[in-house]
């Protein structure tokens, strides 16, 4: 055997006591790039399937049943939390404003519950390639991020749009009458909680070192 060929050896036995005779955990195994992506289209479609039933939830279910909060009491209810002026009614501007508006807030609830499913679902993807260690921290995420996507709208909601509200209102309502229309006040407001709620998912691509 020559020099080089017991050098590739050492190497190979090396990545073999590292994790597997491909240097990764035993339950990883090649799979045709086709099954990956026909998994990866399944686990999405278990995502866009729980947070389409979570809309549906908040917009049909909640109007007959009080334990769901409708899509009109959480409109009503950001509304008058961010909206505090004298004759502060939203203006609707066209047939379906109001009704795509009630979509937009049930879809705000829909990402909320389908991040820790899509943390879940990608768990599920990738966990044959995972060492323990991972596998236990990627099973903790999914609660985490329903915490931190709430945490995220929370955030929105008491720190951010009332700075927002509170100056452009101030600003505007001496120079002008002030009349605010509701998809667009509503587009601001989901914006930024939708935004908030995925911004706060970060720290769960930060994995401490084992």
């Amino acid at each position: 055997m020559t020099a080089a060929q017991k050098g590739m050896a050492a190497v190979n036995e090396g990545m073999g006591h590292l994790g597997g005779e491909g240097g990764g955990p035993d339950s990883d195994q090649e799979m045709p790039l086709t099954e990956h992506i026909e998994e990866m289209m399944r686990r999405l479609g278990v995502v866009f399937a729980v947070a389409g039933v979570v809309v549906v939830a908040v917009l049909l279910i909640g109007t007959v049943s009080p334990a769901v909060p409708s899509a009109e009491e959480i409109i009503q209810f950001l509304w008058d939390a961010h909206v505090g002026f004298e004759d502060n009614r939203p203006r609707v501007y066209g047939p379906l404003e109001f009704l795509l508006t009630k979509l937009k807030v049930a879809s705000l609830a829909g990402l909320l519950v389908g991040l820790p499913v899509f943390v879940y679902e990608t768990y599920r993807f990738m966990k044959p390639g995972l060492y323990p260690h991972e596998r236990r921290y990627y099973l903790a995420a999914v609660p985490t991020s329903l915490i931190l996507g709430l945490v995220g709208v929370a955030f929105a909601h008491f720190i951010v749009l009332p700075v927002i509200f509170d100056y452009f209102i101030s600003y505007t309502e001496d120079s002008a009458v002030l009349a605010f229309s509701l998809r667009e006040t509503f587009n601001l407001i989901l914006l930024l909680m939708g935004y908030m709620a995925i911004v706060f998912q970060i720290p769960l691509f930060i994995q401490p070192r084992s």
